[in-house]
């Protein structure tokens, strides 16, 4: 089995939406995955983290293929409360 890991950074802070999963779209995914075609996952839209509610929202794509052992990627787009800005 094979893991990846990245991450993304922002110059400036903003609540998290919905619409954010689609910053990274099913091309992108598909090439970062080392796949022909991506598709993207159901969103479950967005959760709060304790003990500070901080926004979370989860986001994923999946290789179009009806092989049980599809390559996978999920990643979290989240934002710190602002009391927390200045530890980030």
């Amino acid at each position: 089995m094979n893991a990846m890991s990245f991450a993304f950074g922002v110059s400036g802070f903003a609540r998290a939406a919905a619409g954010d999963c689609a910053q990274l779209d099913a091309k992108a995914a598909a090439t970062i995955l080392g796949v022909p075609i991506a598709r993207a996952t159901t969103n479950p839209g967005h959760s709060k983290l304790s003990p500070d509610n901080m926004d979370l929202l989860s986001c994923g794509y999946t290789e179009a293929t009806t092989e049980p052992m599809a390559r996978t990627l999920s990643y979290f787009i989240y934002n710190p409360v602002p009391r927390d800005f200045a530890s980030v």
